[in-house]
């Protein structure tokens, strides 16, 4: 017994020397840099540092270009002071100082300079030293938002060259947003002793404006359907909220006893507008989580930030996780209030407030001067570190009271199951046999198979009732289980009244109240019927059932906000786009097993070619350009086979250009005979031997498993049994152009007829 104490402290000495919190991850420190982190998410670039030249030297390079990793991918910009730096058509526009003028440039994404598009702003009373200069754009405008010290700008693209609009001065906070697909400029100025809040559109068009309390430090955060402004209003304690609801342009004004940077606003799932605040009410910190509509006066009880790190330096919510930086230290908690990782660091940060950026493996926390990125690591062992203080509080005084009540609970839920087992209607068959072998009991089911009434006494061996024709299979995998005193589950064929039925039987060893095998209960199932229903499924069922599922995947994945952040556009395109392509899968599996009988009726070319046309959305692929070019006819086809097949064809052709910029062309003519559909592509084209191969089945170039081959088959199959044709030719790096002649099958003159109908 000494030795396992002297074990098990040595397990637990081990064990917290590893891990520092009993919590499930650990945020540890990686790296540093001199400079802003800003998000670009261009080419290989996934991060940017902006570094304002130092006076003492002119050698430090001004963007340095990273990685998701972290790690430097290139730099440049050595001789300039670049203050602000944001994505900007095929490069990056940067905003650098430059004795008291600033500028702004495009540079390529190699950070070399261009030769175009450059404008120069000239303002008064800017120093180098105390310039305070912000850049910033969303993803969904083309409108980029400069701010120099308090006047805020628009900066356009116009005919080759940079375009900048002044908007207001005072400015006091200013973002930069999208809502229902478009950007949005949000302005918190004052004017005299007002101050407003506006919401300017793409044309730089006023959309609302409201007016706000005053303040000289303001916030603006954009969560859900709501803008936010926090701002600390003069000769007043804590923070006012002001939310502005984008539907109605509403507003309401909230009072938070909290300094302003110790909130942070966000969308619950369950509530709506909701807002994070640490206070020390009590002398602790506390995380305080309370609906954003209906603040109380007196905050509610929150959750306790256990350990020492220091004053609290700000609150940032990344999803439906809350960050509470600390002088030495970062804790996160979920929305429920449950701690998820509490870590001490020496961070190395101004005296400011930090954004905060979500990493694929932790975050980063940013100033204008300095950045630190926190690196995630999971905590397989917190758990058992928790559990080790529970134990040492809790559950140490009732161990002997359960040890004790846990020998007579054995006992009786031993037998309660048994007899629960036993009395079950439509269990099946059911054998308790004792450690020896003897029959115990039996249920109504057994009985009838193994012949045993009433009248025949029990406590012999098994053998002794399966002497009847049919059960030596059974009477064989008792004995095997016998002798391995184990669970085991298995197949048997038994003859039941001449009719061979197959069960599923199953061997699980009863355990006494000292952990000796105390007998053996045999349970089985007659499978037979399920195993009939089973082989009457077919893949045309399944096929049916995953594209009910998917569709159901996809419609809720289009119905994701993409407001809150960049990284959800991303993950929301990427599930649409895999979603797609097991649908197109499961329609070619089901194209596949139908029948070859052709459901006819009367189709124009031209109305088809253009519903196909319709079904690839331009956000999923920005990068095609389509080309209609559409003489129709009538033809008499089955509708759905033939849009499968020039689906088909559309589909080869967007992957052809491989993400690049380029042009599928659909193509519709016709004469006396047939109609003829035309689908072209500018594609990266085939060789010989991929031309040669194309129509050999399940044949695919595909190699990151977005092809079947399937594809290509269907769409001969389709033009075998309407008797036409398929005609595919490539040239290598010029595209690829696929043919269909269809009889048309039809009247002429009905064809001709319904042709002049449709065009009037």
């Amino acid at each position: 017994m000494r030795c396992l104490a002297l074990i098990l402290a040595l397990v637990c000495t081990l064990v917290q020397a590893s891990a520092d919190a009993g919590e499930p991850y650990a945020l540890v420190r990686s790296q540093q840099w001199q400079g802003r982190v800003v998000r670009v998410a261009h080419r290989n670039a996934a991060y940017a540092v902006v570094s304002p030249r130092p006076t003492w030297s002119t050698k430090n390079p001004g963007v340095v270009l990273l990685r998701e990793d972290g790690t430097e991918l290139t730099r440049g910009l050595v001789d300039k002071d670049v203050r602000g730096l944001i994505p900007w058509n095929s490069g990056f526009l940067i905003a650098t100082l430059d004795s008291g003028a600033v500028r702004l440039r495009t540079v390529a994404d190699d950070l070399t300079m261009r030769d175009n598009g450059e404008t120069e702003i000239r303002t008064e009373q800017l120093s180098e030293a105390s310039a305070k200069i912000t850049l910033s754009h969303h993803p969904s405008g083309g409108v980029a938002l400069l701010n120099i010290g308090g006047a805020a700008y628009a900066v356009r693209q116009g005919s080759g060259q940079l375009r900048v609009t002044p908007l207001e001065n005072h400015v006091v906070a200013h973002l930069m947003m999208a809502h229902t697909g478009r950007g949005r400029i949000a302005l918190a100025y004052t004017i005299g002793s007002s101050a407003f809040l506006s919401i300017i559109d793409e044309q730089l068009q006023a959309i609302a404006t409201t007016s706000v309390p005053f303040s000289d430090d303001a916030r603006l955060v954009h969560v859900g359907q709501y803008l936010i402004m926090l701002s600390t209003v003069n000769g007043t304690q804590g923070t006012v909220l002001t939310a502005l609801n984008l539907s109605t342009f509403a507003t309401f004004t909230r009072t938070l006893p909290i300094e302003q940077r110790l909130v942070a606003p966000w969308i619950a799932a369950d509530s709506g507008l909701a807002v994070a605040m640490v206070t020390s009410r009590s002398g602790r910190p506390e995380l305080v989580m309370t609906s954003g509509n209906d603040i109380p006066e007196v905050l509610p009880s929150g959750t306790f930030i256990p350990g020492e790190y220091g004053m609290p330096r700000s609150v940032n919510v990344l999803g439906d996780t809350v960050v509470i930086t600390f002088a030495g230290g970062v804790v996160t908690v979920d929305e429920d209030g449950t701690v998820l990782s509490r870590d001490a660091s020496v961070l190395g940060l101004p005296n400011e407030r930090e954004e905060v950026i979500a990493t694929a493996d932790g975050l980063i926390l940013t100033t204008r001067a300095a950045s630190v990125a926190m690196k995630r690591y999971e905590q397989p062992l917190w758990l058992f570190i928790r559990g080790i203080d529970t134990i040492t509080r809790l559950v140490i005084p009732l161990l002997l009271l359960s040890i004790a009540a846990a020998f007579w609970l054995l006992y009786r839920r031993q037998r309660r199951f048994l007899d629960a087992v036993i009395d079950i209607p439509g269990a099946g068959v059911v054998i308790v046999l004792d450690a020896n072998g003897r029959l115990v009991r039996t249920n109504e089911r057994a009985a009838v198979l193994m012949k045993i009434t009433k009248s025949v006494p029990m406590r012999r061996l098994f053998r002794s009732y399966m002497q009847q024709s049919g059960l030596a299979a059974l009477s064989s995998f008792i004995d095997q289980a016998l002798a391995m005193r184990t669970s085991k589950t298995e197949r048997v064929m038994i003859e039941d009244a001449d009719d061979q039925r197959e069960y599923m039987i199953t061997s699980i060893p009863l355990v006494g109240l000292l952990g000796r095998t105390a007998g053996y209960l045999i349970s089985g199932v007659d499978i037979t019927e399920a195993l009939e229903r089973q082989r009457l499924v077919n893949w045309a069922q399944l096929a049916h059932d995953m594209q009910t599922n998917l569709s159901t995947i996809r419609l809720n994945a289009e119905q994701l906000d993409e407001g809150l952040d960049q990284r959800n556009t991303e993950r929301r395109r990427r599930i649409l786009f895999q979603v797609g392509v097991l649908i197109q899968r499961v329609r070619d599996l089901v194209s596949v097993g139908r029948g070859d009988e052709l459901v006819r009726m009367p189709v124009h070319s031209a109305e088809l070619c253009t519903e196909i046309r319709h079904e690839f959305d331009p956000v999923m692929f920005p990068h095609v350009t389509f080309s209609m070019k559409l003489r129709g006819t009538m033809m008499n086809v089955d509708k759905l086979k033939i849009s499968r097949a020039v689906r088909n064809a559309v589909e080869n052709a967007i992957k052809a250009l491989r993400g690049h910029e380029g042009t599928v062309e659909i193509a519709t003519w016709f004469d006396t005979t047939y109609v003829f559909i035309r689908v072209s592509d500018t594609g990266v084209g085939m060789d010989a031997e991929t031309l040669s191969n194309m129509m050999r089945p399940y044949f695919t170039t595909a190699k990151d498993g977005s092809g079947t081959g399937i594809g290509t088959m269907i769409m001969q199959h389709v033009m075998d049994i309407h008797d036409g044709t398929l005609r595919v030719s490539s040239q290598p790096g010029v595209g690829t152009q696929v043919i269909f002649r269809i009889p048309h099958g039809m009247d002429v003159r009905f064809r001709q007829r319904s042709t002049e109908e449709i065009e009037q």
